[in-house]
């Protein structure tokens, strides 16, 4: 009998990871793991002190549109929303018990404008790796999480949205097969 959180054989509820590759548990050998699982309240704090990091290098670049981060940890209501919401999901990456990522999601569907596919899809919110961690597969992690999550969904598809100065985060998508499908352009009129 299949476990409910099992996409083609694989559980996204329990799986754990060695770094850069997602492997069942029972393949496990010496090297070092990673544990996903789904955020809880428990781990607001670290969450918080990761949406900083992100908040920061934000803002630094696109100061028009991203605020100076406020104290730490004045955004875990926001956090604990997500967290709580339905039809989404919050993923934390977890190396020796340390939260060092985290992505957020949500399945969304168009029911209102006639000209638009009617297809599920997921929007990834948030990914943040901590600086220290990065290049180590956590990210890469993360989305396969939240692709098997969307799968199990229904998604036919996952869409993001990435800020123009951040090339990094942009070639990382591009080498997971993430394609340009629409630009958003701004201009400031005051």
């Amino acid at each position: 009998m299949q476990d409910e959180n099992d996409v083609d054989g694989y559980n996204y509820r329990t799986s754990r990871v060695y770094f850069g590759k997602q492997l069942k548990p029972k393949t496990f050998g010496k090297q070092e793991i990673m544990n996903i699982t789904e955020a809880s309240s428990a781990d607001l704090d670290a969450i918080c002190v990761l949406s900083n990091q992100i908040n920061w290098d934000h803002h630094n670049n696109v100061p028009t549109v991203f605020n100076s981060p406020a104290t730490m940890g004045s955004d875990k209501d926001f956090w604990r929303a997500l967290i709580d919401s339905e039809n989404s999901i919050f993923f934390v990456a977890r190396h020796e018990d340390k939260i060092q990522g985290f992505i957020t999601a949500r399945i969304t569907q168009n029911l209102k404008v006639v000209f638009l596919s009617k297809d599920k899809i997921c929007r990834v919110g948030t990914i943040v790796v901590s600086k220290e961690h990065r290049s180590k597969g956590i990210g890469r992690s993360l989305m396969d999480k939240v692709e098997l999550w969307a799968k199990k969904s229904g998604a036919k598809e996952i869409r993001l949205e990435v800020m123009e100065f951040n090339t990094s985060a942009q070639a990382f998508y591009k080498s997971d097969g993430y394609d340009i499908q629409s630009r958003i352009l701004a201009k400031p009129i005051a």
